[in-house]
């Protein structure tokens, strides 16, 4: 785990770093054999772009607010540890364009809920 500061998000510290001043979770590792289909998912179901990278080794989809780091488990490892990188299952709540939604990733598949349909 890391705390990463984002100079767009016009968080202002006027106290010293504590648990308070966790604004979210800005990144989850995604551990794939497929980047672009994972892409393709998460941009037709919830509108979600590429931030950095493409889709051969690495790719950060999202934006500043919050990000999926996705890595061909195949072809990289994390990034600076240099550990490999395994497929984990998780589920998330996120907001993209005001729709709450639920993410899923099991056994490298994603699937997603809409709250607002």
């Amino acid at each position: 785990m890391e705390f990463i500061s984002r100079k767009n998000l016009n968080g202002v510290l006027t106290e010293d770093f504590s648990e308070k001043s966790i604004l979210g979770i800005s990144e989850i590792g995604l551990a794939t054999t497929n980047i672009e289909e994972k892409f393709s998912f998460l941009k037709e179901q919830c509108g979600l772009e590429v931030y950095d990278g493409n889709f051969h080794k690495f790719c950060a989809i999202g934006d500043d607010e919050g990000l999926l780091i996705t890595i061909n488990s195949e072809k990289k490892k994390w990034y600076p540890t240099g550990d490999i990188a395994y497929n984990s299952d998780f589920n998330i709540q996120l907001i993209q364009n005001s729709v709450v939604c639920e993410l899923q990733c099991k056994n490298d598949i994603l699937s997603m809920h809409n709250f607002n349909k």
